[in-house]
């Protein structure tokens, strides 16, 4: 059916650990240790299971099927920490 929407995303905050990489260069012996990164990520919740996640940066509904824009997923044992932003997802 045109113009159906498809159930709202919940909008939310994701803090987790993400991998490092100094490159290719040399570093001298008397560095400091290089160690994974805090990333905070906000977005859509598309998917959430036991292993991973996965938000949307934008959605559309069109002709009752979802449409997505900038899918990141996240292994779940990277997250520390999912933060809801809005209790009940708004509709127009």
């Amino acid at each position: 059916m045109a113009g159906e929407v498809v159930r709202p995303l919940p909008p939310v905050t994701v803090e987790w650990n993400d991998i490092f990489d100094e490159g290719s260069e040399w570093i001298h012996h008397d560095a400091k240790p290089t160690k994974p990164v805090k990333v905070r990520s906000t977005g859509f919740l598309l998917v959430k299971n036991d292993k991973f996640l996965v938000l949307v940066r934008d959605y559309y509904d069109h002709d009752g099927k979802r449409v997505f824009g900038g899918r990141v997923a996240i292994p779940t044992g990277c997250i520390t920490k999912i933060t809801y932003l809005a209790k009940k997802p708004s509709t127009p």
